[in-house]
């Protein structure tokens, strides 16, 4: 179901066995390039446009930007540094800017049960956790992966977490970012249903470019949820956009 490459999945599977049974490989495993290979960390040229991005949005998270800092206490990042001297690394300011994005679009997470689907090592739902109290936030992946992020996440004082994705009938909230848009159609429809249609908001950042796939993907998600879709933010060289949505059961 998943399409990436088969030596792709290798490296990266390989990788994340090897930073869970390994104290130094997990010390640095953010700049690891075969686990790199799936999990990106961000580009320092983004750096920058995701800073300036909080700060002109959203201004209650800018002011609270250093408490995001717990994101970059393990696994050695790559830094970034501002002119004004605030530092942070690329991929955790990505992760503010999607905060940043989450709470524009719907206000406080207090109380959500989040799920997300391609969790990385937990860094969306530290920031998420950070600055929200969450009543539950479910991980789902491959399950050496999920070990890792609850590994991370619990190095981190963050306990609220689940990989049980059949503990609860419903999501308040469900994110997948890029993870969704890179299976074949069967595993996009079958999480759809396991997980999608069981939330009542949406937030999908997707690569998905093929034209027939993408307007059959959409025409599936507007029966269910009002969606507004908006490019992603800063542009790289894919045309990727990102999705967002409430349940129409909700606003009726």
């Amino acid at each position: 179901m998943w399409l990436a490459s088969d030596d792709t999945q290798v490296r990266y599977e390989s990788a994340v066995n090897e930073v869970l049974t390994n104290d130094g490989l997990f010390n640095n495993f953010k700049i690891n390039r075969n686990y790199n290979c799936i999990v990106g960390m961000s580009d320092e040229w983004q750096a920058p446009l995701f800073y300036d991005f909080i700060k002109e949005n959203n201004e209650e998270i800018f002011k609270k930007i250093n408490e995001f800092k717990i994101n970059d206490n393990l696994g050695s990042p790559a830094m970034w540094k501002s002119n004004d001297g605030f530092l942070m690394s690329p991929n955790t300011l990505r992760y503010v800017k999607s905060l940043v994005d989450l709470e524009n679009a719907f206000g406080s997470l207090d109380g959500f049960v989040v799920a997300e689907l391609g969790i990385g090592y937990g860094g969306l739902a530290c920031v998420i956790n950070t600055n929200n109290k969450i009543k539950d936030y479910v991980l789902c992946d491959l399950p050496n992966v999920e070990e890792l992020a609850t590994k991370y996440l619990s190095k981190l004082g963050i306990t609220n977490t689940t990989t049980d994705r059949n503990k609860h009938t419903k999501f308040d909230l469900f994110i997948s970012e890029f993870c969704l848009s890179e299976f074949n159609d069967e595993g996009i429809y079958e999480f759809y249903e396991d997980l999608v249609k069981k939330s009542d908001r949406i937030y999908l950042t997707m690569n998905l470019h093929d034209e027939d796939r993408k307007k059959r993907f959409l025409s599936r998600v507007s029966e269910d949820f009002d969606i507004t879709i908006v490019d992603e933010y800063p542009k790289t060289r894919w045309a990727n956009y990102i999705i967002i949505g409430n349940k129409k059961e909700i606003n009726d």
